[in-house]
């Protein structure tokens, strides 16, 4: 493998196993094999991990963004390395973000794709359009909305459960992320912040 780690553009990594970008737009990756470590259950197709722009990483899984605006994951089924149940909504991606145990991709159109273990939206599923950007802790998700709003989802603990301030949730600029909450910049009344 040392021979393929030439010309490398950037690295990426789980807890237990490395991905590498190469120039050429492939990738190579190595280490525990269940946390992302062994890329051949997706190297089926010859073609899979080529013109790749960009690598996600999980705790113990990846997720590659390709030119086309596709996506392929491997790593650990449970924790994001297993899209199948979304594959077919996973076109047309301009972005990728992760929690440790899941990801979201906001497609081209302002929707958003969800898998993993807190990756799961069917709750907020029909907000989340003309979506803006996305930002996330370790356990759950924002989405910041073109008509100055946010959707959240995942643990309630980190940030996933924003009932309580949702009334608050207008007129958003920004949003930040640390490892457990959330915070919102509000444009009017101006440098007001919402926190949960």
């Amino acid at each position: 493998m040392r021979n393929q780690l030439k010309q490398v553009k950037s690295i990426y990594a789980t807890d237990l196993a490395f991905a590498a970008l190469k120039n050429d737009k492939t990738v190579v990756t190595w280490g525990n094999h269940r946390n992302g470590g062994d890329s051949s259950s997706v190297r089926q197709d010859e073609q899979t991990l080529q013109q790749v722009k960009s690598i996600y990483a999980g705790r113990y899984a990846f997720a590659a963004l390709k030119e086309d605006g596709n996506i392929v994951t491997w790593g650990h089924n449970t924790h994001g390395g297993d899209s199948s149940s979304v594959r077919n909504q996973l076109q047309q991606v301009e972005s990728i973000y992760t929690t440790l145990h899941s990801f979201a991709a906001l497609k081209r159109d302002g929707t958003v794709v969800t898998w993993g273990l807190e990756g799961d939206s069917s709750s907020v599923r029909d907000q989340l359009q003309q979506v803006k950007s996305i930002h996330a802790t370790d356990g759950a998700f924002a989405a910041l909305k073109e008509d100055g709003t946010v959707v959240t989802w995942g643990i309630p603990e980190y940030g996933g459960d924003s009932r309580p301030v949702q009334q608050k949730l207008t007129n958003i600029s920004h949003v930040k992320a640390s490892k457990t909450g959330f915070v919102a910049e509000k444009t009017q009344p101006k440098n007001r912040y919402v926190l949960w």
